[in-house]
């Protein structure tokens, strides 16, 4: 019997506010349609990359992250948004909303400065903290989402996660955060970008001689 493919699920986000580009949105763009040979307790698995673009909305992008989950059906699935200086692998996801103002125009419709609940990613986070080191980009630890859209997502992805019955179909999900250009005015690098969001994953490794992922909101893949 032939194996069924791995499926991962990567989300990123629209632009923010009046900002050109978002680095989530350009890694998701960067690794769509990427394959992968991913080694699992009963050996090595092909795996595809399918991504999609979350919009900066308090209401919307939560609920579009629930819809693509139910549609694709993945294995693995990790949204990103963009950070400051360094990538961060979200260890706690929760409720808390702060008063922001989304791409609409629009505030929480309940605003939460206290969390009331609060899960834990089911991605390896140690592990791919250390992929990230291991390829010379910069880590951060991190247990607070922001509490804005990105956290309303993380929360979303969770919950559909701890629902899931015995039947387990979607085995790791969680929330990584990836740097800009405002505080990281160079270029990461395309090795880099697969540590935090693929290496622990993938038994492949890019070529040299592949060319890098901009994580720069001035500048385009």
């Amino acid at each position: 019997m032939t194996a069924v493919p791995i499926r991962i699920l990567l989300t990123g986000f629209e632009p923010f506010g009046k900002a050109p580009y978002n680095p989530s949105g350009d890694v998701a763009k960067a690794l769509q349609g990427r394959s992968l040979s991913v080694a699992t307790s009963l050996g090595t698995r092909n795996a595809t990359v399918m991504c999609r673009i979350l919009p900066v909305e308090w209401v919307t992008a939560a609920l579009q992250v629930q819809e693509h989950l139910a549609s694709l059906q993945p294995h693995i699935a990790i949204s990103t948004g963009m950070g400051k200086d360094a990538f961060e692998v979200e260890q706690v996801a929760d409720d808390e909303r702060l008063t922001l103002i989304d791409n609409l125009g629009n505030l929480p419709s309940s605003p939460r400065a206290v969390a009331s609940v609060k899960y834990a990613t089911a991605l390896p986070w140690p592990a791919i903290e250390r992929a990230v080191v291991a390829a010379g980009g910069p880590i951060k630890a991190s247990r607070d989402a922001g509490g804005f859209i990105c956290e309303q997502v993380f929360l979303a992805l969770m919950q559909v996660y701890r629902r899931q019955g015995t039947s387990r179909r979607l085995l790791r999900a969680g929330f990584i955060h990836v740097p800009n250009d405002e505080f990281v005015p160079s270029v990461v690098s395309r090795a880099v970008v697969e540590a935090a969001i693929l290496g622990r994953y993938s038994s492949a490794r890019w070529r040299s001689d592949e060319p890098t992922v901009m994580l720069l909101r001035r500048r385009v893949l």
